[in-house]
């Protein structure tokens, strides 16, 4: 009787081993799921181009895009030096907050811009540059045909932006392209686009520079 209950008992082994590692394995997934599941998601594209006293980079959030989608577009601009710099802009044009195709996330760190006079439709929230868009970006189609440059009428008005040492503004232009309408006045259409970032200033009272981005390319399907 003992002989079979010790039969029984070691013949029981190999299927408990099995049950318990068929257990830890899915434990292991679930938790190797949900870990993955919680990252956030990957980066776009990024190209930066490096000219002193600046580096100026741009990004996308994604590469493929439909008609509905927005697009993000981020700038992102350093001050490489220990010295003081005061960038004038030769246009600057503002974003409403209310704005439906066009949406401005602003954040500085050591930049000043407390001596420019404030937009009447834009005064609210941490927005160092009160919806003024200091940067500017380029569409081009598989063509090669410009298709649009934003800001494409620059508002008469003058912006300075005072960098401290290492000072840099990171801005984020949101494109609703349901809502977009090229300067022709016509939708974007779906197929395959690059897009060209640019910062322009005057430096220090002095001559003009333009820093440019090499180009990003992206779908719309």
């Amino acid at each position: 009787m003992l002989g079979h209950s010790l039969g029984g008992l070691f013949a029981s082994r190999p299927r408990r081993i099995l049950v318990a590692t068929v257990l830890i394995i899915a434990v292991l997934c679930t938790g190797a799921f949900a870990y993955w599941t919680s990252l956030p998601s990957p980066a776009g594209p990024k190209v930066t181009l490096t000219s002193s006293p600046f580096e100026l980079s741009m990004m996308l959030d994604k590469t493929e895009y439909s008609l509905t989608n927005n697009i993000s577009i981020t700038f992102y601009l350093k001050n490489l030096s220990n010295e003081t710099i005061t960038a004038s802009l030769p246009y600057a044009a503002s974003v409403s907050p209310d704005d439906q195709t066009f949406k401005v996330v602003t954040v500085g760190e050591g930049v000043d811009t407390s001596f420019n006079q404030s937009y009447p439709t834009y005064t609210a929230g941490d927005d160092p540059l009160l919806g003024a868009l200091p940067f500017s970006f380029t569409l081009i189609n598989s063509s090669g045909v410009v298709v649009d440059k934003i800001p494409g009428a620059y508002a008469q008005m003058v912006w300075s932006i005072v960098f401290g040492p290492y000072a840099s503004l990171n801005q984020t232009v949101t494109v609703n392209l349901a809502h977009y309408i090229d300067s022709e006045g016509h939708p974007l259409q779906k197929e395959a686009y690059t897009v060209i970032g640019a910062f322009e200033a005057y430096l220090n009272g002095g001559a003009r520079f333009t820093w440019q981005t090499p180009s990003i390319a992206f779908t719309i399907g």
